[in-house]
């Protein structure tokens, strides 16, 4: 029997990835590169061959969308574990 902290995390886990089909491909791209790989925006910048600012605006961008997806569908405790 899973513990209730387990259910609500997994429960958190399957509505992040479901906000995630909502972005395109390369803001995908983006936040994997961020997110789970941990790579700063300079080095994503190399990465995906564009400039610095261009990348830290798209994330700015994304963090944005990404907060205002979370309040629409009334996920802001998975907001809270995102936007450390």
């Amino acid at each position: 029997m899973k513990s209730f902290k387990s259910r609500k995390s997994g429960r958190l886990n399957h509505e992040f990835v479901n906000l995630l089909r909502t972005l395109n491909k390369q803001e995908k791209l983006i936040i994997a590169l961020y997110f789970y790989e941990r790579l700063s925006p300079a080095q994503i910048a190399y990465v995906l061959a564009k400039d610095e600012n261009t990348v830290q605006q798209k994330i700015d961008k994304l963090m944005i969308k990404i907060q205002n997806k979370a309040s629409k569908f009334h996920l802001q405790e998975l907001w809270s574990h995102i936007s450390v």
